[in-house]
């Protein structure tokens, strides 16, 4: 289980980066939308987007 966790977090720091900027880039899609995607508030929508942009850096 630790082993797939660890595979998975790899995925995540690899590819989470360029699909937050596209995402934060992409004027049609609001917040408000990405937020409701996500299942949380606005705020921490931006924050888990923050989070991911500047994962791999």
């Amino acid at each position: 289980m630790l082993r797939v966790c660890g595979e998975l977090e790899a995925i995540v720091a690899e590819t989470s980066p360029e699909a937050a900027r596209t995402l934060a880039h992409e004027q049609e899609e609001s917040m408000s939308a990405v937020a409701e995607a996500l299942g949380m508030t606005e705020k921490a929508a931006r924050v888990r987007l923050l989070h991911y942009e500047y994962l791999g850096r």
